[in-house]
């Protein structure tokens, strides 16, 4: 690939960038060696072949690029530049973050949502680079220098289409995740392919087999998501004994309700063997001075919480109507892919890796909150210490133990660290405001956090032991 001057439609001037052979062959290769969760060696798209060289179908290609050319219009320059957000898998992500908000996915189904598409994605640009290394059709922007082009990257070969690649897996995904919107999915999947066409990036050809490819692995996390196990109806009740999780307020208010997710524990996970895999050991004695010391903390702390605790409290709440925790970091990775300008094959790849890990990391503690049934905060400080007291934040109605927020962010911030040394650090630190901000809040102890931490980067741990190998990192 190669970084080119390029003509805007504005008339300006983008700088000249250029990689070297080496480089590109190096990108080249890191696709084909990323790891995969849905595909193996063994899989193979059909796919129509492009156009013969010199054909009458080729020329035919050529000319269609020059004309769209010739009548490009403003909103058509700007659909390009809005499908190369944050590489191709910006605007997609985003689509699937707005939807989980808009529909109140619950976190733990949005972790999962997440990891499909990524998956997908993921998959499909492996796939899509094995069949690029095969075919090697030259891009129009590389042989057809009159062909104004409306980006400073042009890809090397662009059969198949690397947008449409991700908007085949993405949109097919999405549309069986969100099936109101499935139309338009496929719509703005059209649209995303087209716009490399009217960018002169990508003949129809390329175009084409791009979205069939996408959505032809999309069809493989369809798959795996119908028998991953989350339509598993819960068929057990809430045990009783000291310490153990009540139905908390207000969502006890008007009667009751089961607690969300119970079974979310047993769910097929990614990256590790079972949700059981990092089980943590049990809970502070509910009995103890030590558990009757974490719930005076929590007491104290919320009735004297400083301007910046409460900030901290809202900035992590990411409640109904959000893009939840999960959807949170995922904003927080592609402000970093942006800041890198990292191109889209290794963005799949950061971008998998960080959802099948956050969807894990979901799952294990699940596994705990329903394994031990931990008594909430909100409980306890109005049995024990003040039947008026309310937390900052509102209780989730599930088990305590461990903080599925404290989980969730120490798995993410592994993951991206791994990618982004640079960042490392403060990374780090926000998954543990994260943490915290469950104490702040009033839903969640130390322990509940502290742990919650641990078992997260152990999720992590699992997860880059399959991404290991991938030797690119930003910094």
């Amino acid at each position: 690939m190669s970084r080119i001057i390029g003509r805007f439609a504005g008339g300006a001037l983008c700088a000249a960038l250029l990689i070297n052979p080496a480089a590109a062959s190096a990108a080249r290769n890191q696709a084909v060696e990323a790891p995969t969760y849905l595909v193996d060696t063994a899989f193979r798209p059909q796919l129509a072949a492009p156009p013969a060289a010199d054909s009458a179908a080729a020329q035919g290609e050529v000319d269609e690029l020059f004309a769209l050319e010739k009548n490009r219009t403003d909103d058509q320059y700007w659909r390009v530049v809005y499908w190369d957000r944050g590489s191709a898998v910006g605007p997609w992500t985003e689509l699937e973050l707005n939807a989980i908000a808009m529909n109140n996915v619950n976190p733990v189904r949005a972790s999962r949502a997440l990891a499909l598409v990524s998956a997908a994605v993921n998959d499909a640009i492996v796939v899509s680079a094995r069949v690029r290394d095969q075919t090697r059709r030259a891009s129009p922007c590389e042989t057809q220098p009159a062909l104004t082009v409306l980006d400073y990257w042009c890809p090397e070969f662009s059969y198949p289409s690397e947008h449409a690649v991700v908007a085949g897996a993405a949109s097919t995904v999405l549309g069986y995740l969100f099936p109101m919107d499935a139309r338009r999915y496929d719509d703005l999947a059209q649209e995303a392919g087209t716009s490399r066409m009217w960018g002169g990036m990508a003949y129809r050809s390329d175009v084409d087999a791009g979205l069939a490819l996408g959505r032809q692995v999309g069809a493989l996390a369809i798959e795996r998501a119908q028998t991953d196990g989350s339509d598993a109806v819960w068929q057990g009740s809430i045990p009783t004994g000291p310490g153990v999780w009540t139905p908390t307020p207000p969502s006890a208010i008007d009667g009751f309700a089961p607690p969300v997710e119970p079974m979310a524990g047993t769910w097929r996970p990614w990256n590790m063997s079972t949700g059981a895999q990092f089980r943590p050991g049990p809970p502070t004695d509910p009995t103890s001075p030590e558990a009757a010391a974490e719930m005076r903390e929590i007491y104290d702390v919320g009735r004297s919480l400083t301007v910046e605790q409460k900030e901290i409290a809202k900035f992590w709440a990411d409640g109904s109507g959000t893009a939840t925790p999960p959807g949170h970091w995922n904003r927080i990775a592609m402000d970093l892919i942006k800041k890198y300008m990292v191109y889209t094959n290794e963005a799949a790849v950061i971008m998998g890796a960080l959802n099948t890990a956050q969807a894990d990391a979901f799952i294990a503690a699940w596994d705990a909150k329903y394994t031990y049934w931990a008594i909430r905060p909100i409980t306890v400080i109005r049995r024990d210490i003040d039947p008026s007291w309310t937390p900052y934040v509102q209780t989730p109605y599930f088990p305590a133990y461990v903080s599925g927020h404290a989980t969730v962010s120490g798995a993410a911030a592994e993951v991206l660290a791994q990618f982004f040394p640079k960042d490392a650090e403060w990374l780090r630190s926000f998954a543990e405001s994260a943490a915290m901000s469950r104490l702040y809040g009033g839903i969640h102890t130390r322990t509940d956090n502290n742990i919650g931490l641990q078992v997260g980067r152990q999720v992590a741990g699992a997860t880059l032991q399959r991404v290991g190998h991938v030797s690119f990192a930003y910094d």
